[in-house]
C-alpha cells in the first residue's frame, strides 16, 4: 500500500473526552468518509420526508374534495328525486286538465279533439320515469345531470322549467274551471229558456189576431195550439218552478211554470194534472196529458209565454 493511500484510509476525526477527575482519557475516531456519506444520508431522509409530508397534504386534500363531490353528487340526487315527484304531480294535473277539456267539449257537443291541448305540457312527461332514469345516470356534478342519449341538462334550470310548466298548468286549470263555470251558468240560463215545443205534434192556430172557432169572430189569440193524440204528454218547455196547477177558466185544466228569469209559461186544455203546485221541473219533463177541457173544438194544447209580463211569440224561441 502507498504512503498516499495509507494517509487517506486513515484519516479521521477524533473526539476526546477529558474527565476533571484525572480518569482514563476516552477516545472516539470516525472516519470522515463515514461523516460524508450521513450527511448525503439525511439530506435523502429530508427529501423523503419532504415528500411523504407533501404527498399526505394532497391526498388529505383530495379526500375533503371528493367528500365534498359525494356531498353535491347526493344533492343532485336528491333534486332529481324532488323533480320526478313534481312530474307526477304535473302528470296528475295534466290529467285533470284532459278531463276538464272532456267535459267541456261534451258540454259544447265538440267531438273533434284538438290534439294540440296541452301536448307541449305533456312533452316534457315523456315516459313519467325520471327519477330512476336519472339517478342511474348522472354524468358529472357541479349542476348538470347528464341522461342517457340526451346533452348534459342543467339541474337548476330543469327545476325552474318545471316551475313555469306547473304555473302555466295552473293557469290553464283555472282558465278550464272558468270557461266550465261560464258554460254551466249559461246552460242553467238556457234550461229556463221556453226553447222546446210542448208536445211533438203541429201548430193549427198561430200567435196573433186569428177568426175565433167558437166565436167565429177576429180575435187576438194569446198563444199557440199544437194538436196530438188525446192523452199525448205534455212537456215543461224550460226548467222552472210551478205556480198554478189546477181548472182555469175557459182555459180547463191548466199549468203555469214561472221560469225564474222573467218568462213565464201556461199549459192549456188539458186532460189530467201531473204537475203540482211548487214542484220544481226540468226542460222536457211531463207536467200534464194532453186533453180537450175548457172552451176547446178538440184534443190540443194552448200554449202562451209571457216574458217580464208580456205575452210574445211562442214560436220564437223553438
Amino acid at each position: 500500500m502507498t504512503e498516499k493511500h495509507a494517509k487517506k484510509s486513515h484519516t479521521c476525526l477524533t473526539f476526546m473526552v477529558i474527565p476533571h477527575s484525572g480518569d482514563r482519557v476516552s477516545k472516539l475516531q470516525i472516519p470522515i468518509i463515514l461523516l460524508k456519506r450521513a450527511k448525503y444520508a439525511g439530506i435523502v431522509l429530508m427529501m423523503m420526508s419532504a415528500f411523504f409530508v407533501y404527498s399526505y397534504i394532497s391526498m388529505k386534500g383530495d379526500t375533503i374534495k371528493l367528500n365534498q363531490l359525494e356531498q353535491e353528487n347526493q344533492i343532485q340526487k336528491e333534486k332529481i328525486i324532488d323533480y320526478s315527484d313534481k312530474m307526477a304531480e304535473i302528470k296528475s294535473q295534466l290529467k285533470e286538465l284532459d278531463d276538464l277539456d272532456n267535459q267541456v267539449r261534451e258540454m259544447l257537443d265538440i267531438k273533434d279533439k284538438t290534439e294540440q291541448s296541452s301536448k307541449d305540457v305533456a312533452a316534457a312527461v315523456s315516459d313519467g320515469n325520471l327519477a330512476s332514469r336519472s339517478a342511474k345516470s348522472i354524468g358529472r356534478i357541479g349542476g348538470s345531470v347528464a341522461f342517457a342519449g340526451q346533452e348534459d341538462i342543467d339541474v337548476e334550470e330543469m327545476g325552474q322549467q318545471l316551475l313555469e310548466i306547473a304555473q302555466e298548468i295552473e293557469s290553464k286549470k283555472d282558465n278550464f274551471a272558468e270557461l266550465k263555470e261560464k258554460i254551466l251558468a249559461r246552460e242553467e240560463r238556457l234550461a229556463k229558456v221556453p226553447s222546446i215545443a210542448p208536445v211533438s205534434g203541429r201548430i193549427t192556430s198561430a200567435f196573433g189576431y186569428r177568426v175565433h172557432p167558437i166565436y167565429h169572430k177576429r180575435i187576438f189569440h194569446d198563444g199557440i195550439d199544437m194538436v196530438s193524440y188525446y192523452g199525448a204528454p205534455i212537456h215543461a218547455a224550460a226548467a222552472g218552478k210551478v205556480v198554478f196547477s189546477g181548472y182555469k177558466n175557459g182555459y180547463g185544466k191548466t199549468v203555469i211554470i214561472n221560469h225564474e228569469n222573467g218568462f213565464e209559461t201556461l199549459y192549456a186544455h188539458n186532460s189530467k194534472l201531473i204537475a203540482k203546485v211548487g214542484d220544481r221541473v226540468q226542460k222536457g219533463e211531463s207536467v200534464a196529458k194532453l186533453g180537450n177541457t175548457g172552451r176547446s173544438t178538440g184534443p190540443h194544447v194552448h200554449y202562451e209565454v209571457h216574458k217580464n209580463g208580456k205575452l210574445v211569440n211562442p214560436t220564437k224561441y223553438f
